[in-house]
């Protein structure tokens, strides 16, 4: 059976209705408003569908593991696009999401490893959605992990939240373009992508960790002023990462954040920070000039781990510590042979003077004893 039809009169797909069922395509009527739970998951011969513009709804997998669905067409009344949908369609190799859709539940789309193409039909635009609007503002947990062929995205203005892992692994994934409005981008969200450059929102309020870990082809990335912690492993083994300026109201780096980073040279820690964390820059093995701008900043005795080009740090006047993170203070040596350059210089003074006193008392011991003889030789 390579094709299946129908009657017009059905109005609902129920869960499971034709999972694993051997066809090419089917023609779903008119007057379904809905597609239930499971109800295309393994049908692996199915090439095709069009979903009826009456679908207001589809379930949790409903199309899971179609592996030779080549397109889909979704409806412009959908709202949300539940969770893994369309995971592991691997011959997926465009969708486009209707306007109307507000959220992308978890895995969606993992794991569509041909999918080229994510268009969103609703505006790019900086300009601001209103929560009562229409408008994508919610993408998932690892919606579109391990997508490897998928090369760019650019997301809608309504977007306010990047969830765990959401495009993790999409090795190929080299241009991100984010709008004004995305206020949290969660753990994971952009590891192991090909990501060569990223401006990052000015509205993003938080980065979670390993955010951008292992993206190897990044070269540099642009922070918000408004950041207040670089959270854990945020761009550990980003080893092309060679530009970065930290925020100026920055106060926590995190342990491992750029653990690895292998060609950054230099870096300023602004006078914000109050924390560097454990091997926070751990085998950076370029970097050769660290600034230290705040006076009060700690950072763990192994913050500078394997910095193997990295001699001394630079701290400003007033810091009271004898090193900063395992690596001494600029200028030390220099203050120590001062100091002892003072020190024999006082000494040598004491001993001359001590020498010009002897000598004066010798002289003058003599002086009064000639004295005394020549009274006695007069008496």
């Amino acid at each position: 059976m390579s094709h299946v039809s129908l009657p017009e009169s059905l109005e609902e797909i129920t869960n499971n209705a034709f999972k694993g069922c051997k066809f090419e395509s089917i023609v779903l009527p008119n007057n379904i408003t809905n597609i239930g739970y499971n109800s295309f998951e393994d049908c692996d011969l199915l090439k095709s569908i069009v979903i009826p513009e009456s679908v207001t709804a589809i379930s949790a997998c409903a199309f899971r593991g179609c592996s030779s669905l080549v397109s889909v067409k979704l409806p412009s009344l959908l709202s949300t696009i539940e969770r893994n949908t369309f995971e592991s369609c691997i011959s997926l190799r465009e969708i486009e999401i209707p306007e109307n859709v507000n959220a992308i539940e978890n895995k969606a789309f993992y794991n569509c490893k041909n999918l080229l193409t994510v268009n969103f039909t609703q505006t790019l635009s900086t300009q601001r959605h209103t929560k009562s609007s229409a408008g994508l503002q919610y993408i998932g947990a690892e919606v579109f992990r391990k997508c490897e062929q998928l090369t760019s995205i650019s997301l809608p203005a309504s977007v306010t939240s990047i969830g765990e892992y959401s495009f993790g692994e999409c090795k190929n994934l080299e241009v991100v373009t984010l709008q004004e409005g995305v206020l949290e981008i969660y753990q994971g969200a952009f590891s192991g992508t090909g990501i060569k450059s990223i401006i990052i929102p000015q509205s993003v309020q938080n980065i979670y960790s390993s955010a951008f870990s292992n993206c190897d082809k990044l070269t540099t990335i642009k922070l918000p002023s408004s950041l207040t912690h670089i959270y854990e492993r945020l761009f550990d083994s980003c080893s092309s990462l060679k530009e970065i300026t930290l925020p100026e109201n920055l106060k926590f780096i995190g342990n491992y954040s750029f653990n690895g980073c292998k060609a950054i040279e230099t870096i300023t820690i602004p006078e914000s920070v109050q924390n560097v964390g454990s091997c926070a820059f751990k085998d950076c093995t370029s970097l050769t000039n660290v600034t230290v701008l705040g006076s009060q900043t700690s950072a763990y005795d192994d913050a500078f781990d394997g910095c193997t080009s990295l001699d001394s740090i630079n701290v400003p006047k007033g810091y009271l510590g004898k090193d900063f993170g395992g690596k001494k203070i600029a200028g030390s040596d220099d203050d120590d042979s001062s100091i002892s350059a003072v020190v024999i210089v006082i000494i040598v003074i004491a001993v001359v003077l001590i020498v010009v006193g002897i000598v004066a008392f010798i002289l003058l011991r003599n002086r009064n004893s000639d004295y005394e003889h020549s009274l006695s030789s007069q008496g």
